[in-house]
């Protein structure tokens, strides 16, 4: 569905490769942080300004490169002294799961699913397709590589000292230190506290009731796996709005590998208070 109810658009899906959007009923601004809610925000702040969104309130994305936020950045497009600039960060391995479920379990399982999205839709699909089918040929070594990739393997090379993600679709595992300037927001919420800092924002931006509306549109995603990470698991119902869906992906998680995370995200848990 579109932000009006109606069918999706092209130019609905185009919103969500913005890198900030302002709203001008109450004078904020919100910056992406890819996996963090992002899209439950964009809804929210457009429906706030719909049908006057204007498109100078938009900064859109480079699809091949990722610019930290900083505030002076944001008055360049938004001068207005007020503005009330924020963002959500999220925990570093609870973020990769969902960012591993998202791409290469609902959208990409095989390579033949990303050859299907660079044939159709943008033309800028094309290079970050291509971007992941290389990634799965390094993973698999040439070889089956009409398989999905495990778990562990997307965190092997994510983790990998010499891996640097570029554009948008690895935006979803880029440090967040990378996109975020942690000294230049107002505020910056955690999606491990989003209730309280959502009531947070909508107290301090003077949020009328009718407009508090934030929630997280995603449907359930049901996975039935038949082999490889997840085949010793019970298929279950996984809420990719909900934080419960995640911790239990936690318990996939070996020590070996949370410490991997640790290394390769150090200024996240650092920066953003998950030491």
């Amino acid at each position: 569905m579109g932000l009006d109810g109606k069918r999706s658009s092209n130019k609905d899906k185009m919103l969500f490769r913005a890198e900030a959007l302002r709203c001008n009923k109450y004078g904020f601004v919100y910056a992406k942080n890819t996996k963090v809610m992002s899209t439950s925000f964009y809804i929210w702040a457009i429906n706030i300004d719909f049908p006057h969104l204007k498109a100078e309130n938009i900064i859109w994305s480079d699809p091949g490169f990722r610019k930290k936020h900083k505030i002076s950045f944001f008055r360049e497009y938004f001068p207005e002294e007020n503005d009330y600039i924020f963002t959500f960060v999220r925990d570093p391995y609870d973020r990769l799961i969902s960012a591993f479920l998202h791409i290469f379990t609902q959208r990409f399982p095989s390579i033949k699913h990303i050859k299907e999205y660079m044939e159709k839709g943008d033309i800028r699909n094309r290079p970050e397709g291509d971007r992941l089918i290389s990634m799965i040929k390094q993973i698999r070594n040439n070889h089956d590589l009409e398989k999905g990739i495990s778990f562990i393997e997307f965190i092997d090379y994510v983790t990998d000292k010499d891996y640097i993600p570029k554009g948008r679709i690895e935006s979803h595992w880029m440090a967040q230190s990378e996109i975020l300037d942690v000294n230049n927001f107002n505020f910056i919420g955690k999606f491990e506290n989003s209730d309280d800092d959502i009531d947070f924002l909508y107290n301090k931006l003077n949020i009328r009731k009718e407009d508090r509306t934030i929630k997280c549109l995603n449907k359930s995603l049901t996975l039935k796996p038949k082999k490889g990470f997840f085949a010793k698991h019970h298929s279950r119902e996984l809420q990719k709005n909900n934080l419960h869906r995640s911790l239990s992906m936690a318990n996939f998680f070996s020590e070996e590998l949370k410490q991997k995370i640790k290394n390769k995200y150090k200024e996240d848990y650092q920066n953003f208070g998950y030491d």
